[in-house]
């Protein structure tokens, strides 16, 4: 995976690092204009972008749902049931 980053040609301006527009190697400038480009990225990644398929991100989405559940459940008060005196 990392040969596609540490190649020869990643330092041609606009080197593809992915399939997406999104993601490639900024040409040379300013310390500036390299934070510029790095604010310009989404917050969230496809996942193309390390070479997973489509559907990683909705299984992740998916677990994510399922343990924020999980934790409510736990948190959720627990009903005794019993005779009144």
């Amino acid at each position: 995976m990392l040969r596609k980053y540490f190649c020869p040609e990643i330092m041609n301006d606009n080197y593809k690092l992915s399939k997406l527009e999104t993601y490639y190697a900024p040409p040379e400038g300013t310390f500036q204009q390299l934070n510029d480009y790095l604010d310009g990225l989404p917050l969230d990644e496809d996942p193309e972008v390390y070479g997973l398929h489509p559907n990683a991100n909705m299984i992740y989405e998916n677990n994510v749902v399922r343990d924020f559940m999980g934790s409510v459940l736990v948190i959720q008060p627990r009903l005794a049931s019993g005779a009144n005196s």
